[in-house]
């Protein structure tokens, strides 16, 4: 069965079909089959490694056949796809230099929308303040200086500005109301407490006053007590008995000096314990209306700081998240350049592998077909067995290169 010249006259692509592939296994297959196998003899085991061997180098060669054939087809789509990078690559500078002049413009327009953004913001800054009740004085600065921030050519924001502008003006016209409000409420607390502490000044005047008329009748009482012991004197050196009811009604005239001495001091001492009382209770209503204002500003400074910390984290959030990506962008285009230098290169070593192997095989064969037509071309009255004979003993002998006889 000499196949190989059978194949070597056949096209690749009649072969590799399903109707081609079919018809050669079919061909191949009936040639193998048809040999009568004698594993008895030596020359029936020579014949059955002669006929392996064939079918061997059929597989081989119709293997090579569809190697070369891909390898057509992919140096075809190899140079279909440099051309269509050269059109893509030349279409997207074609496309990027005639759309220059509308991408300029376009950055242009970005550029005057953002500066418009940033103008409409300012009327948002003019009507926020950091704390509670800003002076008066302020919100009506930054209420006379809402024109000069209108004063621009607005052109399509005209409507926005116009908006921005009379909601800032609402917002800084409540809040310099409420403002006004709370300074007239701080200035009338003011008076109230002036008027406690002027209420309080009379109260201890008059308790003064009070004080000093209690002394004074005292010491009427005492001058009157003097000249009353003096007059009983008198009396008694008169009258004995008159004396005796002199002395008895000044005793009981002491006891109720007494009396009324004791009450007296209680009187003041109740009045001195309820000026305390009241002192007291003064001084624990403006500590109280310290701490409040105290604690007031302590939390205005808190939620301050934790808005500046918001803030703080909220842009630094973003510039790491804008770092991370612009990272991860760089990484994917360097790993798409590196795949598709590694994909080039892959395929330029494919292809001088495929090219270095076919060049060998043909060399082998060339060698090996060179040495068998010397050994035919020895004697041209050789039957085909002798042909045949002397092949194998060629081959035995090591005289056809790279052709050997496994026993």
């Amino acid at each position: 069965m000499n196949q190989l010249v059978v194949l070597e006259q056949l096209k690749p692509l009649e072969i590799f079909t399903p109707e081609g592939v079919d018809d050669i296994l079919a061909k191949l297959t009936k040639e193998a089959r048809s040999h009568v196998l004698d594993i008895s003899t030596e020359a029936g085991r020579d014949h059955i490694r002669s006929l392996a061997y064939k079918i061997a180098r059929s597989k081989t060669h119709l293997d090579d056949m569809g190697k070369d054939l891909v390898a057509d087809a992919k140096d075809k789509i190899k140079l279909v796809d440099a051309e269509r990078k050269r059109i893509r690559d030349s279409l997207d500078s074609l496309k990027d230099e005639i759309r220059a002049p509308l991408t300029e413009w376009e950055n242009r327009e970005q550029e005057r929308v953002k500066a418009h953004e940033a103008a409409l913001l300012g009327f948002h800054a003019a009507a926020n303040f950091t704390g509670p009740n800003p002076p008066s004085a302020e919100v009506q600065a930054r209420l006379d200086g809402l024109e000069a921030l209108h004063a621009r050519d607005w052109q399509e924001f005209a409507k926005r500005a116009e908006l921005a502008r009379d909601t800032a003006r609402k917002q800084l016209s409540d809040a310099l109301a409420a403002s006004q409000k709370h300074e007239a409420e701080q200035a009338e607390l003011e008076r109230l407490r002036r008027e406690d502490a002027e209420r309080k000044q009379r109260e201890r005047d008059e308790q003064i006053k009070a004080e000093a008329a209690a002394k004074a009748k005292a010491e009427a009482e005492a001058q009157a007590k003097a000249v009353a012991e003096a007059e009983a004197a008198r009396v008694k050196a008169e009258a004995d008995a008159e004396a005796a009811r002199v002395k008895a009604e000044m005793e009981m005239a002491e006891q109720e000096r007494q009396r009324l001495q004791r009450e007296k001091e209680a009187a003041e001492r109740e009045i001195a314990e309820a000026d305390a009382r009241a002192r007291k209770a003064e001084d624990d209503r403006l500590a109280a209306i310290k701490k409040a204002e105290a604690d007031r500003k302590a939390a205005a400074v808190q939620a301050e700081r934790d808005r500046l910390a918001a803030e703080a984290k909220a842009a630094a959030d973003a510039k790491n998240a804008a770092e991370k990506a612009a990272r991860e962008k760089e990484a994917a285009v360097q790993a798409e350049r590196d795949r598709a230098e590694a994909t080039r290169k892959a395929e330029q070593e494919a292809t001088a592998k495929r090219e270095a192997d076919k060049r060998h095989r043909a060399k082998v064969n060339n060698e090996a077909l060179e040495a068998l037509n010397a050994v035919m071309a020895g004697d041209g009255l050789l039957s085909a067995g002798a042909a045949a004979k002397a092949v194998v003993e060629s081959i035995a002998k090591g005289l056809i290169p790279h052709v050997k006889i496994s026993y």
